[in-house]
């Protein structure tokens, strides 16, 4: 049994290779950038208004009353050049006339006859005042987003300011979900009372699909070595990596280590010192063109209860899905006190204890009665980590509290 850390260094040292592809910027959320982003112009690319007001210029200002020579709107080039005497009027976001260095707010003017005042005297207006300089934010030519940044809507809008429609990527590894278990039923089928339903599979499915994987669903794998051979095989035809849960506890009926084995998997781990996911498995096969290695395969088994297997997707397949496409993905983890008591009999293992974070910042356990507790992460917002050795924590100690998804 290893440590869970060194669970997460083996996966990472054994990496399916991902595809570059090109995303419609619609699609790009969520994906891994293949290249370094460069502006393509200054940002702002020219003096842009900060107001709503009058742009003059303050060398010629003598403090009596302007005409107005036009409106700049947002969007439209100026048409008039400054002259004494005269301002032109302009939007927020318009571009300022080439020989105007000062834009007073409208609030700080009144128009008469078609004459512009400003109401405060000249020495409280500035030169550049309520002007965005060209360049001040950006440069042409300098780095945007860099090579392996794991895009999300904030830098959608970054590569749209640089006209970026369509974003090179790295393509995640596809991936397989495979459910296993004769007692599984679908969740539009009939059960029997001694049945029960598929709830991991789309649990599963549906974490790969808010990460931004392309997952398939493949169902229910039969509790049988040769039912078992066969769904494993058809989902590694066409899927880089196969993400299964069930049949790897010691029962009589969990045959998915021997069956890995007997496709030619290396098993790299298969039980890991952290509660829940004790019996988590991670393999790897590398196949072989003449002399030369080629892209590998690689399935996740992970435990049937709801919980393990969704801890053990956030905390160690989506990390490396992620690596895979040349990114790094880490859950949002802060330090909170708590404000209930917390204590286990167990020290063996590291924890993962599902949370809810209160609204003074404080956290508390929910009502959790094992990882088969399939509603205990409805009402959890993080989870508590326990190191090996720590029997828990009192009111006021902090703990690291991890918020996966």
């Amino acid at each position: 049994m290893i440590e869970f850390a060194q669970a997460v260094e083996i996966t990472m040292a054994n990496l399916v290779s991902g595809k570059q592809g090109i995303n419609l910027l619609e699609n790009a959320t969520g994906k891994i950038l293949a290249n370094d982003i460069f502006n393509d112009r200054d940002t702002p690319p020219f003096n842009k208004s900060a107001v709503d007001g009058y742009a003059f210029s303050l060398g010629s200002y003598s403090g009596i009353p302007m005409g107005i020579l036009e409106t700049i709107p947002a969007g439209k080039a100026p048409l008039q050049k400054m002259r004494e005497g005269f301002c032109s009027k302009i939007m927020t976001g318009a571009m300022v006339p080439e020989d105007a260095d000062c834009v007073v707010m409208v609030e700080d003017t009144y128009c008469t006859n078609g004459k512009v005042t400003i109401e405060q005297p000249k020495k409280g207006v500035s030169k550049w005042d309520n002007i965005c300089l060209k360049g001040e934010d950006l440069r042409q030519g300098q780095l945007l987003l860099s090579k392996g940044t794991l895009l999300r809507p904030e830098h959608i809008a970054v590569l749209a300011s640089a006209g970026i429609w369509q974003v090179p990527v790295i393509e995640y590894p596809s991936a397989a979900i495979l459910s296993t278990g004769d007692e599984l039923k679908e969740p539009a089928e009939t059960v029997e009372y001694y049945q029960i339903r598929n709830s991991n599979g789309w649990q599963l499915l549906s974490q790969a699909k808010r990460a931004g994987f392309k997952a398939t669903y493949m169902g229910i794998a039969p509790d049988s070595a040769s039912g078992l051979e066969k769904s494993i095989s058809a989902a590694m035809d066409k899927h880089d990596v196969v993400v299964m849960t069930g049949g790897v506890s010691m029962g009589e009926f969990d045959f998915v280590p021997d069956v890995l084995t007997s496709l030619g998997f290396e098993i790299m781990f298969d039980r890991v010192a952290v509660q829940p996911g004790k019996p988590s498995t991670f393999a790897v096969r590398y196949g072989k063109n003449g002399a030369d290695e080629t892209a590998s395969k690689a399935v996740f088994a992970l435990p049937g209860n709801p919980v393990s297997s969704y801890l053990q997707f956030e905390l160690l397949v989506r990390p490396y899905m992620v690596a895979c496409a040349g990114g790094a993905y880490s859950p949002l983890k802060l330090h909170l006190p708590l404000s209930k008591p917390y204590n286990r009999r167990n020290t063996a293992r590291m924890a993962f204890v599902p949370v809810s974070v209160m609204p003074d910042g404080s956290c508390q356990p929910v009502v959790y009665n094992g990882s088969a507790h399939i509603h205990a992460m409805t009402a959890a917002n993080g989870v508590m980590t326990i190191p090996r050795g720590v029997t828990g924590y009192n009111i006021g100690e902090v703990a690291e509290v991890i918020f996966p998804g």
